[in-house]
């Protein structure tokens, strides 16, 4: 028996970052510099597509945030990529999810 799909399936999530901190935080080119902006970390976040606008807009802030919180370093060097799969376009234990049950609706 398959477990719910909406329990299931989550985004997931990568992180890049450079192994020391001082190559976590230095800029990559002279406008990087000027701007005090680095190129590491990249957080990958693929999802299944439909989030809206805000939603990603409030992702970015709370990754963004909570990377600052754990590891620190300058917000403008936190890089975030969201990729966004169709449901057509992923399996979960050899099964495309869009052969799978729809997704519950929340009441």
């Amino acid at each position: 028996m398959m477990p719910e799909l909406d329990t299931c399936l989550v985004p997931a999530l990568s992180i890049a970052a450079a192994p020391d901190r001082q190559r976590a935080v230095r800029p990559s080119s002279d406008h990087e510099r000027k701007q005090g902006i680095s190129t590491m970390p990249i957080i990958r976040v693929d999802m299944f597509a439909g989030r809206s606008i805000d939603q990603k807009r409030e992702l970015a802030r709370r990754l963004t945030e909570t990377y600052l919180d754990v590891i620190g370093g300058p917000a403008g060097g936190v890089t975030i990529l969201f990729n966004e799969v169709a449901r057509d376009q992923w399996a979960v234990a050899g099964e495309l999810v869009s052969d799978r049950q729809p997704p519950k609706k929340k009441e």
